[in-house]
């Protein structure tokens, strides 16, 4: 079965076609890239450089979130919207997740992801080689330390790495590099069954039950 994956949580585009054998074609653009036109143009020339036609996909993959809401929303409708038309299931992949497996795809060491959210917020995900996942939405220092408690080591993605480091004491923190997800590893989220069947499918936010909420212990004080 084909899969057409969608990717626009951060200023990084981008869209793949793949199989459980193979990965077809992948195609990359900046958001500000001048030569952007929209997503179905993305799109579009992702699959016709696979060399099929949209009637040739089963399954279309988006990541949901959370990151650039604006950006999200548009890659998600995008792809509910192909969907519908083509009369094919919608399946979608939380960011966190899927810089996780961008950054350790072996999963032998706990990642630690990072997002930012608004008014001085993260969005937090701790993956752990046992295959658990915790969630978090709050103040950044906050948010990090509670997840953290108990490690002995990390490995940090996301778009806060060196402000997530000061947060974490002498544990000892490894920089993945890995900012932004890569729209290739939703293929490998799919086989491993990360994703959500969800059609149509939502952005996620903060209110999403995925995320317990942590407080700023400073309004406590």
């Amino acid at each position: 079965e084909l899969t057409l994956a969608i990717e626009t949580s951060s200023a990084t585009y981008g869209a793949a076609v793949f199989d459980t054998r193979r990965i077809h074609a992948t195609r990359t653009v900046q958001r500000t890239d001048p030569t952007f036109v929209s997503i179905g143009e993305l799109v579009a020339a992702c699959v016709g450089s696979a060399g099929f036609e949209f009637d040739a996909i089963g399954r279309v993959s988006v990541d949901l979130g959370p990151g650039n809401l604006g950006s999200v929303r548009a890659g998600v409708a995008y792809a509910n919207g192909l969907g519908f038309s083509l009369g094919i299931p919608v399946v979608g992949v939380d960011s966190l997740r899927l810089l996780a497996l961008t950054a350790h795809p072996a999963g032998e060491s706990p990642v630690l992801c990072v997002r930012k959210s608004a008014s001085g917020q993260v969005y937090a995900g701790l993956f752990t080689p046992d295959g658990r996942a915790a969630y978090r939405h709050g103040p950044h220092a906050e948010t990090v330390r509670s997840l953290a408690a108990g490690q002995d080591t990390l490995v940090l993605a996301g778009s806060l790495i060196k402000e997530t480091r000061q947060f974490l004491g002498d544990l000892a923190a490894v920089d993945s590099g890995v900012a932004v997800p890569d729209v290739l590893v939703q293929r490998h989220a799919i086989e491993a069954d990360h994703h959500v069947a969800a059609s149509p499918a939502s952005p996620i936010t903060e209110a999403a039950p995925l995320f317990s909420p942590v407080e700023d212990r400073a309004n406590h004080d």
